[in-house]
């Protein structure tokens, strides 16, 4: 599977169980993925590693669960300066699906 193929908008994937394939793909090529949204949804952001999900969680002040669930703020680069996102995330540059062509 290549990160152009995850999808978890298809909620059939679902239904099939966990779709942990994407998952580790995520964690392994983009921990910090931005997720193109579904038709008339917004892009959401995927946080995959257990570590940076910590970090988030006690940075409320940079992200934010006031419009439909957790919308970060685009403050990632912030907090990767101040050094509170993994190693492993800092590899990795902030990874968004590419416009469909």
């Amino acid at each position: 599977m290549k990160l152009s193929e995850v999808d978890l908008n298809d909620l059939d994937t679902f239904e099939k169980g966990t779709p942990h394939d994407q998952f580790k793909l995520l964690r392994n090529e983009a921990p910090v993925y931005r997720h193109r949204g579904g038709p008339g949804q917004e892009d959401f952001w995927c946080i995959t590693k257990h570590e940076d999900l910590k970090q988030i969680s006690k940075s409320p002040q940079l992200f934010s669960s006031e419009r439909m669930g957790a919308i970060m703020r685009d403050r990632i680069a912030q907090l990767q300066e101040l050094g509170s996102i993994s190693e492993a995330a800092k590899s990795h540059s902030i990874t968004s699906r590419p416009a469909p062509a």
